[in-house]
């Protein structure tokens, strides 16, 4: 669109020379090159924000009020625009990342390019006109799960977050809930399941369920510190700190936001309930919530482990004082 608005701009400027236009473009293709590794955490920050979290973690709630306070839109219009379970989800790919933030998926309203009088030694500035030509872009959000990283595009967290700011992400928000128990049980009544569903997804060989829970945090954390290591603008904050205030967490998201000076991005107290907090059965046993045959699974798999079962009671966020909810040291991955 660029090339097509300067062409119409120095039409109307009466101004003689494709070649110089060409020129043109090649010099700022390579002045765009040249300032792209330099640009800042501010700069970036207009145009994209990753929040990186496993989900059934108030992950929608946050979002929405984000994408209120902060008037940003989704990657690809969907939170999970890179979830390929989704309908309008796609794989997450650079390209795709690259897409969202740079273009967006929503083309902005073109506007008739204004005549301005230039002369054949002024092309530098027609940038700034062939801007004005188009309505800029709201900054972008998406909700990257550790399980939309894909084999044959983004594979690894590092992968991941080196693409993103390469294309232009500037922010992470990075949140985990530390019950990963809760989280799976959760997870698993978003669907209507049978006793033989839950014996299949929790019955699991000697140590199977905690590995799972191992790797599930070892990722996110590799997720955190490769984005780090990528000089992204990172805010943190647990599942309890979310849910306990929404605006809140918002808040300290949209402070580093470089379009969000002032009172510009308010968030709102009240978010509508979505569908996925209604179908989370908090007042239920275990056993309720799964079948018998998984609960009593679950407990022999988590009880003797001072780590995890704690996570048996389903109410808590956190660990009790004193119990740590480290990674064991046997999974350490590499991009």
């Amino acid at each position: 669109m660029r090339y097509y608005a300067l062409l119409a701009v120095m039409h109307a400027a009466n101004v003689d020379g494709v070649g110089d236009l060409r020129r043109y473009r090649r010099r700022g293709a390579r002045h765009r090159r040249e300032r792209a590794p330099n640009a800042t955490a501010q700069d970036a920050s207009r145009r994209g924000v990753i929040l990186w979290a496993h989900g059934r973690s108030a992950t929608d709630t946050f979002c929405e009020a984000m994408r209120q306070a902060a008037h940003l839109t989704y990657c690809r219009n969907i939170k999970e625009g890179f979830n390929h379970l989704h309908a309008e989800g796609k794989r997450l790919t650079r390209n795709r990342l690259k897409k969202c933030v740079r273009r967006g998926q929503l083309p902005a309203p073109a506007r008739k390019p204004r005549r301005l009088r230039i002369g054949p030694h002024q092309l530098d500035g027609v940038e700034s006109a062939a801007d004005n030509s188009q309505v800029d872009h709201p900054g972008r959000l998406s909700h990257i799960k550790p399980g939309h990283l894909y084999s044959q595009g983004l594979a690894t967290p590092e992968a991941l977050f080196r693409a993103a700011r390469e294309v232009g992400f500037g922010v992470v928000v990075a949140e985990y809930r530390q019950n990963a128990l809760a989280r799976m049980v959760s997870s698993f009544e978003m669907r209507k399941r049978t006793p033989a569903d839950a014996k299949a997804v929790f019955c699991k060989k000697d140590g199977e369920l905690v590995k799972k829970f191992e790797w599930e945090r070892t990722i996110w954390e590799r997720g955190v510190a490769a984005a780090k290591a990528e000089e992204f603008t990172i805010i943190e904050f647990t599942f309890l700190e979310l849910i306990s205030s929404v605006c809140t967490c918002v808040e300290r998201a949209t402070s580093v936001l470089a379009d969000c000076a002032g009172a510009r991005c308010e968030c709102r107290d009240q978010v509508k309930e979505n569908v996925h907090m209604r179908t989370s059965h908090r007042d239920r046993t275990l056993a309720e919530r799964t079948s018998p045959t998984a609960a009593n699974c679950i407990r022999a798999a988590l009880r003797v482990d001072p780590q995890y079962a704690w996570m048996l009671d389903l109410s808590r966020h956190e660990p009790p004082e004193g119990v740590s909810n480290a990674n064991a040291s046997w999974l350490v991955g590499s991009s």
